[in-house]
């Protein structure tokens, strides 16, 4: 049984992915960027102009950040230690723990 609900979960993955610290930790660990990266060096970024080029990118790219997405999570309920489940539960825990110091 878990701790945390899937909402709960779901925020903090979505906080944990703007944290350098947590993107470090999942590059380090083995994420694999390399398509992504691929993509970006020789294609660029999309421009959203509503070209039939920049869609077919924007179709390319959005695919790889759901798969990036998708490993980042499982990345983030991976990691069990002994005090913690989950790098995901000791974010929730810290987070939790923060609030009741400031109360």
């Amino acid at each position: 049984m878990s701790r945390y609900s899937d909402a709960e979960y779901e925020a903090a993955i979505e906080e944990m992915m703007d944290q350098p610290r947590y993107i470090a930790d999942f590059i380090f660990d083995g994420a694999e960027t390399e398509e992504l990266v691929r993509l970006l060096l020789s294609r660029g970024l999309p421009f959203r102009d509503g070209t039939a080029r920049d869609g077919r990118l924007l179709d390319r790219y959005n695919e790889q950040i759901d798969a990036l997405k998708a490993a980042f999570t499982t990345f983030a309920h991976e990691g069990k230690t002994a005090k913690h489940a989950s790098r995901v539960d000791a974010f929730l825990d810290y987070q939790r723990q923060q609030m009741e110091d400031a109360a």
